[in-house]
């Protein structure tokens, strides 16, 4: 009887990541605050503060812990991160695996949200990921208050010092990105001839995968 649960327990796990899946493609989650409270200490502000999210489109939760007492540092983060990602989408630029059917504007680029404190991301990665026409754009994020550690900043240096685009994005720097992101999109980059030199030397062994 307990291998019996067991198993339907099993399938009933499955079923529920399936669909997370199907709402929320490769994780790429939707994030909103969802309450904290106070855990631990002796009462005079030493207490962990545990902080609540809730994923607005499967539901999924998750727990961000930090020992900081009656504030919610990440918040102004979160919230900017949702603005960001409402605006791309507006733009064409949806998160990776979206499906045709939600794309209200036609699709130019992708984003992917990397999760830090993974023991599968690698410490310092900028939090996103933002690819236009084939361009990708390395942006670490932060509130009014935020301040970039030591390996983000040197994470970003090496991207841009190999000619990438790695960028500290703060709200305030909001309306000069969106500036970047537009003419990223209405440049003409030579990706053309660049498409043309892989397809002509791509194989089995070194496949631009295209499905």
């Amino acid at each position: 009887m307990f291998g019996k649960r067991k198993l339907e327990l099993l399938a009933h796990t499955a079923r529920i990541k399936e669909l997370e899946e199907i709402l929320c493609p490769c994780e790429q989650h939707d994030w909103i605050s969802n309450g904290y409270h106070f855990s631990g200490g002796t009462g005079r502000g030493d207490e962990t503060t545990i902080y609540h999210y809730i994923c607005k489109r499967c539901k999924s939760g998750c727990k961000v812990f930090n020992r900081t007492l009656g504030v919610i540092p990440m918040a102004g983060e979160k919230n900017f991160e949702n603005r960001l990602k409402k605006w791309l989408e507006a733009e064409g630029i949806y998160p990776l695996g979206e499906p045709v059917d939600r794309m209200s504007a036609p699709p130019c680029g992708f984003y992917e949200k990397r999760w830090g404190g993974s023991r599968y991301v690698k410490s310092g990665l900028p939090d996103m990921r933002i690819t236009v026409k084939g361009i990708a754009l390395e942006v670490e994020l932060k509130a009014t208050n935020g301040t970039p550690s030591v390996l983000q900043k040197r994470n970003l240096a090496q991207i841009n010092g190999s000619q990438g685009f790695g960028f500290i994005l703060y709200p305030e720097g909001f309306e000069a990105f969106k500036t970047i992101v537009k003419g990223v999109k209405q440049c003409e980059f030579p990706t053309a001839g660049l498409k043309s030199l892989i397809d002509a030397h791509t194989n089995t062994a070194c496949d631009m995968w295209k499905g």
